[in-house]
């Protein structure tokens, strides 16, 4: 098979985004605590929404609308810490957030306190 038949077919698109998505979760686990503050940065999010919307479009000019679209909305319209929140009631989903974070903070306490 001719190999730019196989990189231009959109099935090889999806699975590359696919594994992207998936496996970018698992590159984080080997970085030292510096590189950790390089990819938790803003600067750094948006580079990686940017290039998961090239890899959709193939089309830098609408990848730059979406990723300035999808940080808008996600910073603003559905942060509950702006002015420009739409979600007002408190979701069952952010409950349990908040209940399974004290869970592992106390976790954190206690072994930390057996550990003196």
């Amino acid at each position: 098979m001719d190999l730019l038949l196989i990189s231009s077919h959109p099935v090889m698109w999806g699975l590359a985004s696919l594994v992207l998505n998936l496996g970018a979760r698992h590159l984080h686990s080997s970085v030292t605590p510096q590189q950790d503050a390089v990819l938790a940065s803003t600067a750094f999010q948006v580079l990686v929404v940017l290039s998961v919307f090239f890899m959709a479009t193939r089309d830098l000019r609408m990848a730059a609308l979406l990723t300035a679209g999808f940080w808008l909305t996600l910073r603003g319209v559905l942060n509950e810490t702006s002015p420009l929140n739409v979600l007002v009631q408190k979701t069952m989903a952010d409950d349990a957030h908040r209940q399974y974070e004290e869970g592992w903070r106390h976790k954190r306490q206690n072994s930390s306190d057996q550990s003196k």
